[in-house]
């Protein structure tokens, strides 16, 4: 089990987007850095490929390093950091200070 998983709620706590809260898309880059769902967007200038259709801006986002963010606590909707807790369905995340579960979604492979 990991500490951060796919659809968790993070807060960015350094860099540009510092402070910035979102959804975690994805993962990417041997699962060290993540997707989060409009933070750390970069302009794109895509070049027209044929006559009819024209450049354009795109938004991309970028990765984040997973230092560079915290997992919130569902219940405080504080950062925290996760312990685990082995049961007898298997391990948990919990929240330290709410000590409630985390649930956690499937983990999709690195773009």
């Amino acid at each position: 089990m990991q500490r951060l998983c796919l659809g968790d709620e993070v807060l960015v706590i350094a860099g540009s987007e510092r402070g910035k809260r979102g959804k975690i898309l994805a993962f990417g880059a041997g699962k060290e850095r993540v997707f989060v769902e409009g933070l750390n967007l970069a302009t794109k200038h895509q070049k027209s490929r044929q006559e009819k259709t024209p450049g354009q801006k795109i938004q991309k986002p970028m990765s984040i390093h997973v230092s560079k963010v915290a997992l919130i606590d569902p219940k405080t909707a504080q950062p925290t950091r996760p312990k685990f807790i082995t049961t007898s369905s298997g391990r948990v995340r919990q929240g330290r200070k709410s000590l409630q579960d985390i649930p956690s979604l499937i983990r999709k492979k690195a773009k």
